[in-house]
């Protein structure tokens, strides 16, 4: 209903459990059996922290979603969208959500940091794999985000979906390949990454 109040003509749920990767392809090939322009890949899991550090079950259900199921659908579409190019000149874009968590990974949420950051350098690497096709790759790289994945926590410089929404559009109408949101995670990861390990850890977020 909201897609089709923003202006869609049509909408076509198809659905996956991306934790079934076994279902992945023919997923992707029902949702791309037209002619596409964005792909916007949007899914992951918090988890519990720190059950995931001490259960294996937990840590691999978290890099299943985060990171396995993201790169396995971002090479299904990609290769779709690289047949689309050559077979019509239509060239597509992927908008992958990452997180800024994967920029640096940090102790209390080491494991979905550690996931994010293999997807994230999947995709980032895709975007260079792709350019020759004129296909183009946005990574977003979101702080934290109130919604349903993590409801009851609080952090600074949250942010509500909508701005994320904007920040995204505003960046894909613009060509970028990156945008992080709210802007201020640029200046704020370029320091946090050149900190030292016995700094870093100190810090309260």
């Amino acid at each position: 209903r909201a897609m089709l109040e923003a202006g869609a003509t049509r909408v076509r749920i198809v659905d996956l459990d991306v934790a079934e990767l076994g279902a992945h392809e023919a997923a992707v090939a029902e949702a791309l059996a037209g002619p596409v322009d964005r792909v916007v890949l949007a899914f992951g899991v918090l988890g519990d922290q720190e059950r995931a550090w001490q259960d294996a079950g937990a840590a691999v259900t978290v890099f299943t979603v985060n990171a396995t199921a993201a790169v396995s659908i971002g090479v299904l579409v990609a290769q779709r969208l690289r047949g689309q190019a050559r077979a019509t000149g239509r060239r597509g874009r992927i908008i992958a959500i990452s997180s800024v968590a994967a920029e640096r990974v940090r102790r209390p949420n080491f494991v979905y940091g550690a996931s994010k950051a293999g997807m994230d350098g999947f995709f980032t690497g895709l975007r260079e794999a792709l350019r020759p096709d004129g296909i183009g790759v946005l990574v977003v790289r979101p702080g934290f985000v109130r919604s349903a994945m993590t409801a009851g926590r609080s952090m600074p410089l949250a942010v509500d979906p909508r701005r994320v929404g904007r920040a995204v559009a505003e960046a894909d109408e613009r060509g970028r390949e990156l945008v992080r949101v709210p802007a201020v995670f640029g200046p704020v990861m370029t320091v946090f990454r050149l900190m030292p390990q016995a700094l870093a850890r100190r810090m309260p977020w």
